[in-house]
């Protein structure tokens, strides 16, 4: 199933990801665009604007790490309320399991993230996850 019209935002280390991306292209067809989260998280969101993706793909994590740097909650608000303003799906992909991503970092599934798969996810199950999303058949609308 290619589906050339599908842009795919991946926000999280780039150099974690890149095998990933490149598979969701080159095995979909799907555009993917990547913001390291590392480097850009000041003006993640601005940039992320400047995007036409149809899907969001996001280390959530990465914004609420402990260590001083790293502290962009407001980044990863901001994000998702430019994503859900899009009607666009987002996924968490985080090494961190889903209830302490809700009980210690205040990370919600409906909220913040629509599905959530924990690292290391193999790349045939995340195009399932994204196929599914893509489908209105398989959400329900049409």
């Amino acid at each position: 199933m290619r589906n050339e019209r599908q842009h795919i935002l991946i926000v999280d280390e780039t150099a974690v990801v890149e095998g990933l991306g490149k598979s969701l292209h080159e095995e979909q067809g799907w555009n993917v665009s990547y913001l390291d989260s590392t480097i850009n998280a000041r003006d993640i969101s601005q940039q992320a604007a400047k995007i036409p993706y149809t899907a969001l793909l996001v280390e959530p994590y990465l914004f609420v790490m402990d260590s001083p740097e790293m502290r962009f909650r407001g980044v990863l608000e901001s994000l998702v309320e430019q994503t859900r303003a899009k009607k666009v799906p987002i996924i968490a992909l985080t090494s961190q399991n889903e209830e302490d991503l809700e009980r210690s970092y205040r990370i919600e599934r409906g909220k913040h993230y629509d599905v959530y798969l924990q690292k290391p996810e193999t790349c045939g199950r995340i195009i399932e996850v994204f196929q599914a999303l893509f489908n209105p058949v398989a959400r329900g609308t049409r």
